[in-house]
């Protein structure tokens, strides 16, 4: 059923630690002996390579997220593969804060001060969405 995350907010509050959360329990203290538990999404954020041909066999993840830059090689993506592992790539999750960057690094080469865009926009498609209605109606809005 999972976890009560507001109940977990307030205990971390109180104790700065999760250790101890009621109905919680400690699988392992292993760092990377957590990845080879039994879960739904595995997400290996932290550094390359850390699946490979020498330890894929043992992800037990229905899917794995690479959130880190290349965490899994080709020959453990192929291992995984063959165990009915889904392995999303990392050039498609961090698509999108990459194409953000590139949009902030675009603003501030034009000195375009934070929100400006977003102004134009909510007016274009205001007015897009005026003319839409006035086409749809046949009378000025």
């Amino acid at each position: 059923d999972g976890l009560d995350i507001p109940a977990l907010e307030e205990y971390f509050k109180a104790n700065k630690t999760i250790r101890g959360f009621p109905g919680a329990t400690e699988e392992t203290d292993d760092n990377t002996a957590a990845m080879y538990l039994e879960c739904d999404i595995l997400v290996p954020a932290a550094m390359e390579k850390v699946i490979d041909r020498s330890n894929a066999a043992r992800i037990k993840a229905k899917i794995v997220t690479e959130a880190a830059n290349g965490p899994v090689t080709p020959a453990g993506e192929e291992i995984m593969a063959a165990n009915g592992t889904i392995c999303l790539p990392d050039m498609l999750v961090n698509a999108g804060g990459v194409t953000v960057s590139y949009f902030e690094w675009l603003k501030n080469l034009n000195h375009v001060r934070f929100g400006r865009l977003t102004k134009r926009w909510e007016e274009r498609s205001k007015v897009g969405l005026i003319e839409q209605l006035e086409e749809a109606t046949g009378r000025k809005v």
